[in-house]
């Protein structure tokens, strides 16, 4: 980002937006996300079966959001209310680097 930046200016929302969700799209796969996908007002996260990802976390995170759960195949499901990107990607950050083993 800084590098962007430095030669174009300050890059535009879309763009920060952009660069937030590659570093974590490789945040999630460094703890064994296979799949975040958001649809119909949430997150579904799906792990790789040798995920390492912190169960006690995990569990604690399910237990402190409200609407949080599991599908029948295993999918953490995260409610997301309507919010602009920026701060909903903050939110899925924090979720990802609180699961970390």
């Amino acid at each position: 980002m800084e590098e962007l930046s430095d030669r174009y200016g300050a890059p535009p929302e879309p763009v920060r937006h952009l660069v937030e969700f590659s570093e974590l799209k490789t945040l999630a796969q460094r703890i064994g996300v296979e799949t975040v996908d958001r649809r119909g007002g949430g997150v579904n996260i799906k792990f790789h079966p040798g995920a390492q990802v912190d169960p006690q976390k995990l569990m604690r995170l399910v237990a402190g959001t409200e609407g949080a759960s599991f599908t029948p195949a295993g999918v953490l499901r995260l409610p997301q209310p309507q919010e602009e990107a920026g701060r909903m990607l903050e939110r899925l950050r924090t979720a990802l680097e609180g699961l970390q083993a």
